[in-house]
């Protein structure tokens, strides 16, 4: 009788591992930043193309869950995070020298170069000030508002333009309607959504009409991963070829309102000024 229990425990036990390794654990994939449901908000965009590239590879590379960040993350502290594998294994920001060098880039622009130009956010009243810019020499007497580590503003001060910043976008657009500065720059595809954003926080804001900034070197905005992480590049990598060559991730792009909006910047008649983003 003792052995008929322990041959029926061990039938059991074999069972129940044969069920769990019918039905491995899925993999999860940790986002470094907080999921978003406004189609108005450019990380709704970023959300949607790494869920596209993911499916794309399910038939080669297997299930995968996304859990996003509960909290907000400087693009540094995002960058820690994934760096050590904490509770972040990709991340998207633009592409810069340093992060190159701590991260694993996934070499595709996900913005199609629309971070390349730079429109201007600015209080409703200050229009004409704008207009009446006739060189880059009168520009740089203005003072630019933007995030301590933002990409943007290491540029702006590069080209000798003061930029007095603030670690958070919402309290940059409040500083910028209580006169702190003349404008802020912002990317083609995010400055619509920063005037629905200026609501919010009620501070109205408008986007300048005469001028237009761009970058001399071309800046990508692309995924990262831990640089040990090779599965989820190669991934990502394969994920991002694929949904090009189908013309889904373009359908994700042209999708989007805001960078529909965006391409309509660059029909205007507006003064370009180039801004050197290179040693």
């Amino acid at each position: 009788m003792r052995f008929c229990w322990l041959l029926m425990g061990l039938m059991m036990g074999f069972g129940a591992w044969a069920v769990e390794s019918a039905h491995p654990a899925v993999p999860k994939i940790y986002v470094a930043y907080p999921e978003v449901s406004d189609v108005n908000d450019p990380v709704y965009y970023y959300q949607q193309v790494l869920r596209l590239v993911l499916e794309k590879t399910r038939s080669t590379d297997g299930d995968f869950e996304l859990h996003y960040s509960k909290d907000y993350y400087s693009f540094d502290r995002a960058t820690h995070m994934l760096m050590k594998g904490d509770r972040a294994d990709v991340m998207w920001a633009s592409v810069t020298p340093e992060r190159e060098a701590l991260m694993q880039l996934i070499p595709h622009d996900l913005l199609r170069s629309l971070n390349n130009y730079r429109v201007l956010v600015i209080r409703p009243g200050d229009q004409q000030k704008f207009s009446r810019i006739a060189s880059f020499e009168e520009f740089k007497q203005l003072t630019s508002g933007g995030g301590d580590r933002w990409t943007s503003t290491k540029i702006l001060q590069m080209n000798g333009i003061k930029v007095s910043t603030a670690p958070y976008y919402g309290s940059i657009i409040k500083m910028l309607a209580a006169g702190r500065f003349d404008y802020i720059s912002r990317g083609l595809h995010e400055a619509s959504g920063d005037l629905i954003l200026g609501q919010h926080f009620a501070s109205h804001v408008s986007i300048e009409s005469s001028l237009l900034l761009q970058y001399q070197t071309p800046i990508s905005y692309s995924f990262f991963v831990n640089k040990t992480n090779l599965e989820l590049a190669d991934r990502l990598n394969r994920g991002l070829a694929l949904a090009e060559r189908d013309g889904s991730l373009v359908a994700v792009f042209d999708s989007m309102k805001i960078f529909r909006e965006a391409s309509e910047f660059m029909k205007q008649n507006r003064r370009i000024f180039v801004l050197k983003n290179s040693p």
